[in-house]
Order: structure tokens, then sequence, then C-alpha cells
């Protein structure tokens, strides 16, 4: 059971850590820098 339980909260906090990096990219996307590429 805590087996289950490891594997539950390892996959839980990848998933978080992947909406992470995706909010961080979509910022820097959409941010003053990443318009300024977009521009050029």
């Amino acid at each position: 059971m805590e087996a289950r339980s490891a594997q539950k909260s390892r996959a839980e906090k990848l998933r978080e850590n992947a909406g992470t990096a995706l909010s961080v990219a979509a910022s820097e996307r959409f941010g003053k820098s990443g318009r300024a590429m977009m521009a050029a």
C-alpha cells in the first residue's frame, strides 16, 4: 500500500512540475521579452 501511495505522490509531483513549466513558458512567450522576439 505504501508503494502505491509513493507512486501516486510522484505522479502528482511530476504533474505539478509540468504545469509550472508550462505556465512559465507561457508567461515568457507573452511577456515583454517574448513579444519583442515575436516582433523581430
